[in-house]
Parts: structure tokens; C-alpha cells; sequence
């Protein structure tokens, strides 16, 4: 395990501004009750094939084209901010780093666009989610269940592409919650909302559809966020309008506070929609909830945003509901802090061969305990203009707020896209585990953590797991890394906790790593489980696990069907069958370990007429 040395730019100083929310607004809209559109047990899911047909143009956030604004702001930034390679002062602490307890691949799947990794775990079973596939495992990584989301979403009824996938596991309630989008046009879009049964991920979900575009206007749901209180689940979604990039095309971010009770018994689901929610005139965007730490549940929840596309700022808003779904003196505020130091819009992280998009410098990830808030997020170094993380602190939430923020440079990585963790042993615990992407011109995008303890600062970084190789998914130089992390605390057994991030693998594409670590000088025994190769699932010809293939579609396309034929020349399946969403630079993958070993030929065919036929061993 490779310790990387740490470098922490010196906070200037502990107090904050907190500015009157006197120009806030917001409306709340208590709506009919929802019913569940269906019963669906997971285990029962039979998904052979895992089909994935993605289009490999170069893609923004929501998988459109990456539209000139956001091309337009990181050109700018590297003119006005150039890379610099002078180290900054080294304020580590004296902590020791986290402890790293195994490993192993979240889904040897198609490579997502990115991959947003998600997941939730009771101590015994996991659910990881990323932006192709659902995968159910042990908790040491034995496979269990594994299925494209396409195919979750055509089961249970839901058209349209689907992304975005996020879950949580309710440690009170012992429950599981899931949500991803389908459709990204206001004629298509929607929310699915699944809420387990019973304890057991792969017994029965009851799944809602939610409407993604609740005004009927022509704005359609983006990135959703949740959270879980004493009686709700919390979506918040960003609403962006047709034909435009979620860079300029955002119209407001909107907030779900739906009856959990409801969702885990099945029954009809009461909701409240909170809408215009607003500072001095304008749209508050992206707002990411604040998990709790431990096992008790509030009533009331906490959200933070920021001016995300900016060079240097120093806001961060802050946002309590207060109530539950069925309190009908609910309230919602908004209070503007102004931070100790700025963070920035980051520029893309450099790698082997081409770069790596970081977005922008949005809240990404936070929790709450013992009247405090720690929180994390992308940011520019001030120092060297790399793209490196911040980690911010909020003191004294229920009173006088103070804030303060530190930017994590490493000395020879660029990282983004992190998530944090409490790690806590004992009540009055504030010690958490932040872990990140990292990638460099000499080493492959890999997952890194470091630990963080109040009274002796940060670890030194380590490397939880390096990657196999840079990405190289999309036609052009820009890859995507994020949108986010996935991190649980492990509520069974306090001072562990499980991660998700990225790694690039030797076939160029990205794969999801899940890690097992615990704060540093805690007692733990847990057997390394042996990591899957992760090249047998990347074009091989011959192959036992998985064939993927590239391929293009042509423009004007209109209807795509592929066929799968065994050597004899008869048809097996149609791996997928329906209207083309996007033309160009296309991926099909599609597993093939069920198969027996034998010669076969996949076929498409655009408007009925034959494009490729192509031949593959399964061996």
C-alpha cells in the first residue's frame, strides 16, 4: 500500500459571515398521494445478458453533447489560472492514514458516462448502483445479483433511457431505498422511487413513478439527490430545459419530501413538492443533503449549495427543512455563509493520455453530527490551479453558524469527486474517512482516502487501489470521471466504512472499486477477498465473461436491432430492439458467462438493413 504525501493549504481563519436570508423564497405544494406502480422482488430478475448499448460521442453530465460552455470555462481557466508545479506548504497532521481491509470490483459491467457510483449496505448484504447496472453482493464481495437498469426499468414499466442511479440504506427502519431517472426530455422524463420490502435487498421492492416533469412545462429531472429523515425520503433534483446543456439550461432545483411509512408498507405515498427556492431573486442550484452521522433519524434535514460555476467564491447556502412530510407547520430557510477561504471552479485533471472532465465545484457529499456538518466537494487549488478536493466544516448548526474550509493538494496527483464518511466510535466523535478519485500523467485514475481527526488534522493519502489503465471511452480528449462517490458507514460496525469510486482498467474504459477501510488503530479482522480480473470482460475474443463491441450508427438511423445466433445459424435472442436515442459512436456489451462454449455471431441490423455481423468464442 503506497503513502502519497499530503499537502493542506492554511486556513485563515475560523469565523464566518453569516448574511440575513431575509430575501429568500420558496413555495411548498402538498400533492395527491401517489400509487405504487408495482411489486418487484430483485432476486427474481433474470437479466442473462446485461445488455448495454451506449453511445461513446463525447458526452456532458446528462449524456448529451458536451455543449461550448463548459468548453468555453475551462479554456478560460487555463489561461487566466495556469498549472503551476510549486508545492504548497505541508500542514499534514500527525494522524495516522485509514486502514484499507479489502477490495473488490462493484460490477464487471459496461462502463458508465460516467459511472456515478452509489451504494448502501447493512453490514451483512450490499447494493451498489452505477449509471448502467444494479449489482447485490456479500458484504465481502461475493456476487449475488447483478442487472442493467434499462432492463430493471422495462420490468417494472418505465420508458425512456435511464440514469443516475442513487440508493441509501434507513439504519432505523432496516430498509432500503433506490432512485434513478428515465428519459431526459420533458415528453419522457420521470423518477423511479423504489422502497424494499423487508430487510433483504433481493426479496420484494414496491417502485412510484414520479413525474420528471411535475409543471408540464419543458423542463425535464437531472441529478437527483437523497436523504432519509425520521419520516421522509428526500429527493432533490435539478429541472433543466429542453434542448439545452445542464450547464446554461438549468431552470431551478426542486425538492421531494415523500412519506417513507408509506413507501416501506407499499401503500399510496403522500408528497409535498418544495419549488422556487431562491436567494435575492435567484434559483439556489444543486442542493446536496446532509446524511445523518449515526443511527437516530431527525425531522428536520440539511442541505448545502454554492456558486458552483465560479473561479473564486466563498458562499455556501444553507438550507434546513424543518418537519416532516406530516407536519403542516413545515418550514424551509435559507441562510448565506461566507466561508474562510474560496474554493473554484477546477480545471480538468490531467492523465497518461488525454484529460479527465471534473465538472464543476458543487457540494458533493456531506454528513452531520453533534451540531456540526462536515462536507466535501471539486474545487481549483488556489496554490497550483490543479484540480484538487475541499473539505468544508460547519460549527454550531442550530445557532450562530462558523465555517471553514481547507483544499487537499496532493504533491503530484490532480483527485476530484470525493466522498466522506463519519467514522465515529463514540458519541461525541467527529473523525471521518474522505476519500476521492486521483489521477496523474504518470499514474492510471485509481481511488484514494486519507482520515481526518479534529484534534490532529489529516493523514497522509494513500492509495486504496491504483488503477489498470487511463480512460479512453469517448471520441475526443475529454473523459468522464465523476459525477459522484459512493460511501457508507458501516452502522453494524462503527469505525468502518465501505467506498466506491473509479478506476481506469487496461481495456480503457472505467470500473467501479468498492473498498472496505476503518479508521486507523482499530481492532479489526477481515479476510482480503481476492479482486476479479478485470480484463476478462474487455473484448476478448476468445472470452469467458463478457463481449463488448464498438461500432457506429449511422446518422438518420432510426430503428436498431441485434441479434445473437449459435454456430448453426439459429437465433438465441435479440440482445435489444428499439428506436435509436443517439446516432454516432456506439458500445455494445453484453455478458456471455451463461452461454456454453461454441462459436457465435451477433448481427445489427439499422432499419432493417445489415450493418455488422461479427463472430466471438465463448470458451
Amino acid at each position: 500500500m503506497v503513502q502519497l504525501k499530503s499537502i493542506f493549504i492554511l486556513t485563515l481563519s475560523f469565523f464566518s459571515i453569516v448574511l440575513s436570508a431575509q430575501h429568500t423564497t420558496y413555495k411548498r405544494e402538498a400533492l395527491p398521494a401517489f400509487s405504487k406502480l408495482t411489486t418487484i422482488t430483485l432476486g427474481d430478475i433474470q437479466d442473462d445478458y446485461q445488455v448495454s448499448l451506449i453511445n461513446t460521442e463525447t458526452q456532458d453530465a446528462s449524456s448529451n453533447m458536451i455543449k461550448q460552455r463548459l468548453i468555453d470555462l475551462k479554456a478560460d481557466l487555463a489561461i487566466s489560472h495556469p498549472k503551476q508545479e510549486t508545492a504548497p506548504i505541508d500542514l499534514r497532521g500527525d494522524t495516522d492514514p485509514p486502514q484499507v481491509l479489502s477490495g473488490y470490483w462493484g460490477h464487471l459491467s459496461a462502463p458508465g458516462i460516467p459511472l456515478d457510483n452509489s451504494l448502501a449496505t447493512n453490514g451483512e448484504k450490499v447494493l451498489i448502483a452505477m449509471n448502467s447496472h444494479f449489482a447485490m453482493k456479500s458484504i465481502d464481495g461475493t456476487p449475488l445479483i447483478s442487472f442493467s437498469l434499462d432492463h430493471f426499468a422495462a420490468e417494472v414499466g418505465l420508458e425512456g433511457n435511464t440514469f443516475d442511479p442513487r440508493v441509501m440504506y434507513d439504519p432505523e427502519e432496516d430498509r432500503y431505498v433506490a432512485v434513478f431517472l428515465h428519459g431526459n426530455e420533458s415528453s419522457d422524463t420521470g423518477i423511479g422511487v423504489m422502497f424494499s420490502q423487508t430487510n433483504d435487498i433481493a426479496g420484494d421492492w414496491a417502485v412510484y413513478a414520479l413525474p420528471g416533469n411535475p409543471f408540464s412545462i419543458t423542463t425535464w429531472t437531472d441529478y437527483p439527490m437523497i436523504n432519509i429523515t425520521k419520516d421522509d425520503l428526500i429527493i432533490t433534483v435539478n429541472l433543466i430545459r429542453d434542448a439545452e446543456p445542464w450547464e446554461t439550461g438549468f431552470d431551478e432545483t426542486i425538492l421531494w419530501q415523500l412519506d417513507k411509512t408509506k413507501g416501506y408498507a407499499g401503500e399510496d405515498m403522500l408528497s409535498v413538492l418544495w419549488q422556487e427556492l431562491e436567494y435575492d431573486g435567484k434559483n439556489i442550484r444543486n442542493l446536496c443533503p446532509m446524511e445523518t452521522a449515526d443511527e437516530v433519524l431527525e425531522s428536520n434535514s440539511y442541505y448545502l449549495s454554492n456558486r458552483n460555476f465560479d473561479v473564486e467564491n466563498d458562499t455556501i447556502f444553507f438550507v434546513e427543512l424543518s418537519g416532516g412530510i406530516n407536519d403542516p407547520n413545515a418550514t424551509l430557510s435559507i441562510e448565506v455563509l461566507k466561508t474562510d477561504q474560496p474554493y473554484g471552479f477546477p480545471p480538468n485533471a490531467l492523465q497518461s493520455i488525454g484529460l479527465l472532465q471534473t465538472n464543476d465545484a458543487r457540494v458533493l457529499e456531506g454528513f452531520y453530527h453533534n451540531d456540526q456538518i462536515q462536507f466535501v466537494g471539486n474545487t481549483r487549488n488556489l496554490t497550483n490551479n490543479k484540480a484538487g478536493i475541499y473539505h468544508g466544516i460547519i460549527n454550531n448548526i442550530s445557532g450562530d453558524k462558523t465555517i471553514t474550509l481547507e483544499h487537499i493538494i496532493p504533491e503530484s496527483l490532480e483527485i476530484g469527486y470525493p466522498g466522506i464518511t463519519y467514522t465515529g466510535t463514540n458519541p461525541e466523535d467527529l473523525d471521518a474517512i474522505i476519500h476521492f478519485s486521483h489521477t496523474s500523467a504518470t499514474e492510471f485514475p485509481g481511488v484514494s482516502a486519507l482520515y481526518y481527526l479534529p484534534e490532529e488534522g489529516y493523514s497522509d493519502i494513500i492509495e486504496v487501489r491504483e488503477g489498470d489503465g487511463y480512460i479512453d471511452i469517448l471520441n475526443g480528449d475529454v473523459e468522464r470521471w465523476g459525477d459522484y462517490a459512493g460511501s457508507q458507514r458501516q452502522f453494524d460496525n462503527p469505525g468502518l466504512c465501505l467506498i466506491s469510486g473509479t478506476l481506469g482498467v487496461p481495456s480503457k474504459h472505467n470500473r467501479p472499486w468498492v473498498a472496505r477501510l476503518a479508521k486507523p488503530q482499530l481492532s479489526v479482522n477481515v479476510p482480503e477477498v481476492p479482486s476479479e480480473q478485470s480484463n476478462l470482460t474487455i473484448y476478448p475474443n476468445p472470452s469467458q465473461e463478457r463481449i463488448t463491441l464498438d461500432f457506429t450508427i449511422p446518422e438518420g438511423g432510426q430503428h436498431i436491432n441485434v441479434d445473437l445466433y449459435n454456430a448453426s445459424g439459429n437465433l438465441i435472442t435479440t440482445l435489444t430492439s428499439g428506436s435509436i436515442r443517439k446516432t454516432g459512436k456506439s458500445e455494445l456489451s453484453f455478458a456471455i458467462n451463461h452461454l456454453s462454449s461454441g462459436l457465435y455471431t451477433i448481427t445489427i441490423n439499422i432499419d432493417d438493413k445489415p450493418l455488422i455481423s461479427e463472430q466471438f468464442v465463448k470458451q
